[in-house]
């Protein structure tokens, strides 16, 4: 870490080009500027699920400094995200990746299968949708 004259810190990553967010989810990312908290203790968005881009009656708004980078970010995570979820490696909170099964040799762990909104529709159900 190089510290700078200007107040903060500088860190060189050799070997890197490019830093990335990871565990930080898309609706987490507000959280983590200071300008957003700040205005959002002062008062509060229209919209509980506000991204604080530029949808009305946001208490944020777009007129502070790091608004451009906040911006990039999310549209990274969000984009990070769908893919992700295309590949159905990304999880919702709901979700969990084991779950515990009773058999007779006692208690044991195994991994659950990707959930059904991933699975493709049987053949059965796609006859029944045909005649709709």
């Amino acid at each position: 870490l190089i510290r700078l004259p200007g107040g903060g810190l500088l860190a060189d990553t050799p070997g890197f080009s490019k830093a990335t967010l990871q565990d930080v989810r898309a609706v987490d990312l507000p959280g983590y500027f200071p300008e957003i908290t700040h205005a959002l203790e002062r008062s509060s968005c229209k919209f509980a699920d506000c991204k604080h881009l530029e949808e009305p009656d946001c208490a944020v708004g777009n007129d502070w400094e790091r608004y451009e980078q906040y911006v990039d970010l999310l549209d990274e995570l969000e984009e990070e995200e769908k893919v992700m979820r295309k590949k159905g490696k990304f999880r919702t909170a709901g979700e969990s990746t084991e779950k515990a099964k009773d058999s007779t040799k006692g208690k044991r762990t195994e991994f659950k299968l990707k959930s059904k909104r991933y699975r493709k529709e049987n053949r059965r159900t796609a006859r029944q949708n045909l005649g709709d």
